[in-house]
Order: structure tokens, then sequence, then C-alpha cells
């Protein structure tokens, strides 16, 4: 168990003198006494950036200290687990607007500080900071500028900002003729009506090219509709290009190859692709579609081939777990088809007795729970 030095606190100090005070203090002071190689550390403000006239938050300040919050002597060090555990403290060791704003502080200790360093909070401590948000938003007031809200304490907020919260209220669509924006109402832009254009434009064109405009904010000279290209794919057997149609080279007809210029083949068991001219022996064109293929067997082996293209001979369905048997040699046991098991081998799966208990069973779980994992013989050796 850690103990805790003894520790003179500052008499300037902002907080309530009680023994939450006094551990902060020492942790603090360890932190300020040991070596720099711990590891991991974070920076934390001894004094509460908050408090501060000039903070982080540079606008709206509502702190009251004017000296410089990161001045060094206010600056520590701390582990993960000791600045967590000196931001819950100070929840203890404050009340009125400083509580509130130490209990900000203590629930943004959920986010990490960066992405190389990510917290990682216990429950316990992730569930207590989480009820320091809802312990520091307890008793705010929404206030708007017209434009967005913010929480702030029951006059601490801006001297132009009005009671009241504008997310609950519904915004509405508001367009120029050109484009349309979401706005609260009564403050979209001069000119601006009410109404949406997504959705409400068409397709112009000026005789050659097309594009889509809003009714009524069309180019002059441009009429509905849009002019198709025209366009058909041909190929010379190696590449696919659009042209208009006569306009494609010599040599160029109607249809689409791939970028290879290669055609799939297949043997009715697997497709390929290969250049014209280039397939093996027996393959014919044409892909097989995997959703097509079926197990046929001809009584020796199984195998995939295109529906109703098997070889003759071949029966449909697979031949494991139907016409498949158990044959054992005394030590091993497999599955072959009915009558084509080795010379020597017997029908019949393998029993196996353990030589410590006596168990007989079954080849797989004997050798998994008994031999040299059997109970017995685990007492058999400290016997």
């Amino acid at each position: 168990m850690k103990i805790l030095p003894k520790v003179e606190i500052p008499s300037d100090h902002p907080y309530l003198s009680n023994k939450y005070t006094l551990w902060y203090y020492s942790i603090v002071m360890l932190a300020r006494q040991r070596c720099n190689n711990v590891g991991y550390t974070e920076k934390h403000h001894i004094i509460p950036d908050c408090f501060f006239v000039k903070n982080r938050s540079k606008v709206n300040s509502v702190g009251w200290i004017s000296s410089d919050s990161n001045n060094p002597s206010n600056l520590v060090h701390l582990t993960l687990k000791e600045h967590i555990t000196c931001h819950w403290l100070l929840t203890k060791m404050t009340v009125g607007i400083a509580y509130r704003l130490v209990e900000h502080a203590f629930a943004s200790m959920s986010r990490s500080p960066s992405t190389y360093h990510v917290r990682h909070l216990t429950p316990v401590e992730y569930a207590r900071v989480k009820e320091a948000r809802r312990l520091a938003r307890d008793g705010m007031i929404w206030y708007n500028d017209g434009k967005k809200s913010k929480l702030y304490m029951h006059g601490t907020a801006p001297a132009t900002w009005q009671e009241g919260c504008l997310f609950n209220k519904n915004k509405s669509w508001y367009n120029n003729g050109e484009v349309s924006a979401k706005y609260h109402k009564g403050s979209q832009p001069d000119g601006w009506v009410e109404g949406c254009l997504y959705n409400q434009t068409s397709w112009y064109n000026n005789g050659e090219v097309s594009a889509k405009y809003h009714k009524g904010s069309k180019p002059d000279g441009w009429v509905a509709g849009r002019i198709r290209s025209g366009k058909k794919y041909y190929t010379n057997g190696v590449e696919t290009k659009l042209y208009t149609l006569d306009s494609q080279p010599d040599g160029w007809v109607i249809g689409h190859c791939s970028n290879t210029g290669k055609t799939y083949y297949n043997n009715g068991v697997e497709s390929k692709l290969y250049d014209a001219g280039t397939e093996p022996d027996g393959w014919a064109i044409g892909k097989i579609i995997e959703r097509d293929m079926r197990w046929y067997n001809n009584g020796i082996t199984d195998s995939k081939f295109e529906y109703g293209k098997q070889p003759t001979g071949w029966f449909s369905g697979r031949l494991f777990g139907k016409d498949y048997v158990y044959y054992n040699d005394g030590i091993n046991e497999r599955a072959f088809p009915k009558g084509s098991q080795p010379k020597g081998w017997s029908e019949g799966r393998l029993n196996i007795s353990c030589p410590y208990c006596g168990k007989t069973g079954a080849v797989a779980p004997l050798r998994r729970w008994h031999f040299e994992n059997c109970k017995m013989r685990i007492c058999d050796t400290i016997d």
C-alpha cells in the first residue's frame, strides 16, 4: 500500500479544505518528485485552466483568476490513472460554478488526447465520467444567437444571446432560384423564398451538350431535353471502344469483349480466359456459372459439372455420406467407397481402450479425453 507523504497545501488554493484536497496535492507532490521514466504521462493543470480568465476556450470565459494557467508552477505530468483520479478529486473539492467547470473537465476524460494515445477506462471510471457529464449539465440553460445554441449557467451567456434552444425548432428549406439550403424561420438571407429546389432539376441542351438546371434558370437558347450520344460499343477482337454509327474503323463490329481480348472457355469443370485459338483441346467457349454446378459421381469418385452436362455414366449426388463406409486396420480408421478398402482393412469403426481407466470407445473422443489426458493416469502419477 502506498502511503502518501505529508504535504503543505498552498494557502492561496481555490479549493475546499478537506481530505480530498490533501490527497490531491499529495499526488501532485509525488508526481513532481519522481523521475521522468515512468512511461506515458499527460499534462495536468493543478489549478484548472477553466478557472482562469484567459484559458483555452478563449471565448465566453467565466474564469476569475487573472494570471497565466500555463505557468510551469501550475503544470505537472501525471500517469493516466493519476490524471483520472485527480479530476475525480477536483469534483469533491469545489462548489458552485467551479464545481460545474471541473465536472465538465472530468467528463472530457472519456476522450483520448490524440490518435496515438487512447485512454482505456475501466467500467467504473467510464460510468463515473458519464455521470459527470450529466451533473455538469444539470441546471444549465440553453441560449442561442439565432444561428446556434449552447448551454450556459444562468446569467453567464453573452449579452446578445437569448434564452432558448434552436435544436428542437425545425429548419425549413429556402432557395434563391439556383441553390437550396436549410435555415431557421426568419433567418434566411434576403431574396430567399421558402421551398426546396432539390429533385426539381431537368435536362436541357443547346444542341451540343446537355446539362441539368432548375426550372427557369437555364441559359438563353437552351431547350428542354437531353442529347443522346448515339454511340455504341464496337470491337476488333482485342479491344472495345465507343463509336457513333458508321464512324467505327474498318474491321470493327458491334459488340463488346473483355479488356484483355481474351474469352472464357471451359472443360465442364472450370472456366478460364484464353486468347482465341489458344484454348486446350476439348475446351468449349463459354463460362460455367457456379450456380449451375452440381455434384455427380461415377461410383468411385465425385466431381462438380454444369447441370445436365455430366459425362456418360455419371449420376447425380456425392459419394461421401452415402456410399462411403468406415474401415480400420486395427490401428487407424478411414472412410472408403464401399468395397474399395485396402487389403487387410475390415469394415467398421475402430474401438480402442484406455490403458489407465479401461474405458472403450471410438478413437477420436478417447484420444482427446483418455490415454495421456486420462484423469486416472494423473492419480497414478501422484501415487
